[in-house]
C-alpha cells in the first residue's frame, strides 16, 4: 500500500518552501503519494485539531500556544509593500506609509493579528474595515501578479515572494517609516502523532530548503 503525505500550507510557503522540498522528496520516495492542500488552507485555522493532515506550513505565530500542536521554525520573512516595476512611488523620494493610501490596495486573505496591529498603527486608521478600503484580497501573490503589473495597485506581501520568482515583475517600495514586520514561517504537526520515516525525511528536506533560502537573502 502506498504511503501518503498530506500537507496543508498557506500559498507563500507552499510555493517557495514546500514546492522544492516536494520535488526532492518524490525523487527519493517515489513510493509515496503527496497531497498539497492550499486552496482551502483557511479551514486549517481554528479547526486543526479535527483536520486530517501530516504537516502544516504556515506563519506559526498563531499556533505557538496550542496545547495539541507542535511548531518548528523554518525562516522569517519581512512584510513589505510592493508594486509593479515602473510604479510612481518607486521614483519618489521620502515615501511614507500613508502615501500608499493614494493607490488601490491588495492584501492577503489571512493576515496575522500582529501584522494588522502594526498596519493600523502606522497608517493611523483601521486597515481592514470601511475606513481603509481594500480593493483586492488574494490567496497567492503569484496568481494576482498581473493585476498588479497592469495597474498602480500596491500589495502587502512577504519579501520571500519578491526575492524569488516575482523579482523581475514586482518591486518592494522603500518606505521611510515602515516598521519591521516579520512572518515566522514554520512547520506545524499534531503533538500526539509520531513521525514515520517518510515524514521525517520531508522535515529534513523542508529545513534544507529553508536554509538555502536564508543564504539567498
Amino acid at each position: 500500500m502506498r504511503q501518503k503525505l498530506t500537507i496543508y500550507a498557506s500559498p507563500i510557503p507552499a510555493t517557495y518552501i514546500a514546492g522544492p522540498a516536494i520535488a526532492e522528496f518524490i525523487k527519493r520516495r517515489s513510493d509515496c503519494e503527496v497531497q498539497l492542500i492550499t486552496n482551502d488552507h483557511l479551514k486549517f485555522f481554528g479547526s486543526s485539531h479535527t483536520t486530517s493532515f501530516d504537516i502544516g506550513i504556515f506563519d506559526i505565530s498563531s499556533f505557538k500556544n496550542s496545547s495539541h500542536l507542535d511548531c518548528e521554525f523554518l525562516l522569517s520573512s519581512s512584510a513589505r509593500m510592493c508594486c509593479r516595476t515602473g510604479h510612481p512611488l518607486l521614483d519618489k523620494a521620502g515615501v511614507v506609509s500613508k502615501d500608499i493610501l493614494d493607490y488601490p490596495l491588495a492584501t492577503p486573505a489571512v493576515i496575522p493579528d500582529y501584522v494588522v496591529h502594526e498596519l493600523n498603527r502606522i497608517l493611523d486608521l483601521p486597515i481592514i474595515d470601511g475606513h481603509c478600503q481594500v480593493n483586492l484580497i488574494y490567496d497567492s501573490l503569484v496568481t494576482v501578479r498581473h493585476a498588479l503589473i497592469h495597474s498602480d495597485m500596491i500589495a502587502l506581501a512577504p519579501s520571500l515572494a519578491l526575492t524569488q520568482s516575482l523579482s523581475n515583475e514586482l518591486a518592494p517600495i522603500k518606505i521611510d517609516d515602515w516598521p519591521l514586520i516579520e512572518a515566522e514561517f514554520g512547520v506545524v504537526t499534531r503533538r500526539e502523532i509520531s513521525r514515520p520515516p517518510h515524514i521525517e525525511l520531508f522535515f529534513e528536506l523542508l529545513f534544507e530548503v529553508a536554509n538555502r533560502l536564508k543564504l539567498m537573502g
